[in-house]
């Protein structure tokens, strides 16, 4: 029943296969919360509807149910990251990482590691975690050479230096896209605007051009949004921030058009961007709805929860449900956050 159904896109609850494959699946558990090819199951078939958190009472059990399986270790990540349980994710793919390496000496079976990296990596930067975000992209590029995220995961948390210092690009069209943003905002932020601006036109050309695929996604969707958000960044080194926000908003509308995904293809979202510059033009209604807006799509995100704080306390106004979120979010971070971006 369950290869049956479309493994990739959005549910529709109301679908009746997608009622009858959730039944028969929540019947098993019923009996038994804790068996692990349901949940499994049960853990696909519903972190793309709008109700992930069916599968949270056997997720609970999941990853420890078969120690050393790296792959049963990891599942519950896909239900923590839909739920905005960042740190949960954190310790469910930190988990698999160590079941992974365990299998060199016979103590675990290895299953999908980059896999499991790359949904740490991208969990840990949701939350705020950039020690854990930064080694898992690390490890990432030790084991299959593909240095996009770790330069990736640098420009996230602001560690402009430390882009500069990786000079082995990636292969693969996007991958060498992600790369070269993330030098060229690397050389942006350091002072060197010409290398900032060469690969800024450079992405916004391969955005016109490129058909390449990465995953599920077309890569001009991907390459655009960088390219947007190092426009931005540019126009707001010369203080045009008008021009940064509308940079940041053609970003968004390329990010909008991406598929659904596990984990998205971007450790952030050019929302974050979008947020910042409506606060530095103090229009900040607008900084509001990007924020909620972000927040909707990525509960419980650090960017989005701190961004409707500085917003609101703009504003006059305070929430304190937004408040007691943030609290909790940061109790996992390792940052300090003067903006939603670096």
């Amino acid at each position: 029943m369950f290869l049956l159904e479309e493994r990739r896109g959005y549910r529709a609850l109301d679908n009746p296969d997608v009622t009858r494959l959730h039944n028969v699946l929540l019947g098993v558990l019923e009996k038994d919360i804790r068996h692990p090819g349901a949940c499994h199951l049960l853990v696909h078939a519903t972190e793309s509807t709008p109700t992930p958190e069916l599968a949270a009472p056997c997720a609970r059990f999941l990853g420890s149910s078969i120690p050393g399986a790296s792959h049963i270790n990891h599942m519950p990540s896909h239900t923590w990251n839909e739920m905005g349980l960042w740190h949960d994710a954190v310790v469910a793919n930190t988990r698999a990482w160590h079941s992974d390496q365990k299998a060199a000496i016979g103590e675990g079976f290895a299953i999908y590691p980059t896999h499991n990296l790359t949904m740490l990596y991208y969990a840990a930067s949701m939350g705020g975690e950039s020690a854990a975000a930064v080694q898992a992209s690390k490890d990432l590029a030790k084991l299959n050479s593909n240095t996009s995220m770790h330069s990736m995961a640098l420009v996230r948390f602001g560690r402009f230096d430390e882009i500069l210092d990786i000079t082995n690009p990636p292969t693969g069209e996007i991958n060498i896209s992600m790369y070269d943003f993330s030098q060229g905002y690397a050389a942006l932020k350091l002072g060197d605007t010409d290398k900032a601006r060469a690969a800024m036109q450079s992405l916004k050309e391969l955005t016109e051009t490129t058909t390449a695929r990465f995953r599920f996604h077309a890569g001009k969707d991907i390459v655009g949004a960088l390219a947007g958000i190092l426009e931005g960044e540019i126009a707001w080194s010369e203080g045009n921030i008008e021009a940064a926000a509308e940079a940041f908003r053609l970003a968004t509308d390329y990010y909008d058009n991406l598929n659904y995904d596990e984990p998205e293809p971007l450790p952030f979202s050019p929302r974050h961007w979008l947020g910042a510059a409506y606060m530095e033009l103090q229009a900040y209604d607008n900084a509001l709805e990007v924020y909620r807006q972000d927040l909707s799509e990525h509960p419980h995100n650090i960017w989005a929860l701190f961004g409707i704080q500085q917003a609101l306390k703009m504003m006059g106004e305070s929430d304190p449900v937004i408040d007691k979120d943030l609290f909790e979010a940061l109790s996992y971070a390792d940052i300090w956050m003067l903006s939603t971006k670096y």
